[in-house]
């Protein structure tokens, strides 16, 4: 199964997004038989592939198709152990990830609600590692952008103004995920622009 989702990431990363969706829904489908109820070790390669096949499905605009998955990767990582727990929360994100891409941001509020207060649990424990704190940070920002499509600037500021805080700390540990703070950048500036409106069609100040 591991090798087979490692072929699958490969077609993917050359552009074949055809026969990667196909490897990745052959993993979950035939291999596993749709089977949520499998062993330990067979639950994370389940959910491995659901959360590659639910990405394709995103960016092939398979909106509830890519739901679906997510929401089944959701159901398999249930387990309290930190492994689980933190696969629990990369589960969440990406759904709540695909709610606020279709936007549905009602829906993508109440699961990066769950998200974040999943995170703050995680990265307060010893065995944390970066990668649980990257996805910490990134429902942060997957929070804030739920809260602007509300059209609630100052909900997603705080959540935002965080989430920046770990990425740096990030940047630090990983220079690698340097990259990631022109996301949080974006939805700062967007957030702010927002404030601004809202203050200058008050009267408080004008927009710049």
């Amino acid at each position: 199964s591991e090798a087979e989702i490692g072929l699958g990431d490969i077609e993917w990363d050359r552009g074949h997004r055809s026969a990667a969706l196909e490897i990745y829904s052959r993993v979950v489908e035939a291999q596993f038989g749709g089977n949520d109820a499998a062993g330990e070790a067979t639950n994370l390669a389940f959910g491995k592939a659901l959360e590659r096949l639910g990405i394709a499905f995103m960016v092939e605009n398979r909106g509830e198709e890519a739901l679906h998955c997510f929401k089944r990767a959701c159901s398999l990582a249930v387990g309290q152990d930190f492994l689980s727990r933190h696969n629990q929360l990369i589960a969440l994100r990406n759904l709540g990830n695909c709610y606020n891409q279709w936007q549905r941001f009602d829906e993508a509020k109440a699961v990066f609600e769950r998200a974040v207060l999943l995170g703050e649990t995680l990265v307060a424990e010893k065995s944390r590692s970066v990668e649980t704190q990257r996805a910490f940070a990134l429902a942060l920002l997957g929070a804030a952008t739920s809260s602007l499509g509300l059209d609630a600037p100052s909900e997603a500021l705080p959540l935002i103004q965080r989430g920046e805080a770990c990425q740096q700390e990030l940047s630090r540990l990983s220079p690698a995920l340097a990259g990631d703070a022109l996301y949080f950048k974006a939805e700062r500036l967007r957030a702010e622009r927002m404030v601004r409106g809202r203050s200058w069609l008050s009267g408080e100040s004008h927009p710049e």
